[in-house]
């Protein structure tokens, strides 16, 4: 085994060690330490926990939760890798695909909310509402606090995304109200 391949092992097992001697992580954490990390966070849960890959952002990683969608959640501070520490994290969810773009009621909504900030984000020809939040690792966090952090980010979710559909099917009677009152005047006379 090549010097570097020993290393990365060993610290890996110093890692897995410190996790389930101290269930908390302290100062940056690793993409590989993160993974580990999660997989002790929803220990005994029913959650898929994936790490992806690509080039342009790096390191992501994905919490899939039956019946609750899933939570994508990367590095705020530039590419990802094994082998840096990282910080600051982003959690974001999808809430809904959009028919149409609700600019002004996403600025409402951010002005209320301080913890959740809502972002209407273009993939490809569609555009979905994503619901973000910000946290970091300083100074050490314990595994069950980032897991009723992600649980409270999703109970959020979930209901910011009850809210969007109550107030687009708002709006869009609204706007149809006209026409239709217009048409019944029409066929009265």
């Amino acid at each position: 085994m090549s010097v570097d391949i020993f290393e990365h092992v060993e610290a890996i097992k110093a890692g897995v060690s410190y996790f389930e001697n101290q269930d908390s992580i302290i100062d940056a954490v690793s993409s590989l330490e993160m993974m580990v990390f999660l997989e002790n966070a929803f220990k005994g849960r029913k959650v898929k926990i994936c790490a992806n890959y690509s080039k342009a952002s790096g390191y992501h990683f994905t919490i899939d939760r039956p019946k609750a969608g899933y939570i994508v959640l990367n590095s705020v501070s530039g590419q990802w890798h094994h082998d840096n520490y990282i910080e600051q994290f982003l959690m974001r969810i999808r809430l809904c695909e959009l028919s149409s773009l609700p600019y002004q009621w996403v600025n409402e909504q951010n002005e209320r909310n301080h913890d959740i900030k809502l972002l209407i984000v273009h993939d490809g020809d569609k555009n979905y509402l994503e619901a973000r939040r910000y946290f970091d690792l300083y100074g050490g966090v314990r595994c069950d606090n980032l897991c009723k952090t992600i649980e409270d980010f999703t109970v959020s979710a979930q209901l910011l995304s009850q809210i969007v559909q109550r107030d687009m099917a708002l709006v869009r009677k609204r706007s149809e109200a006209p026409f239709h009152h217009f048409q019944s005047e029409h066929t009265q006379h």
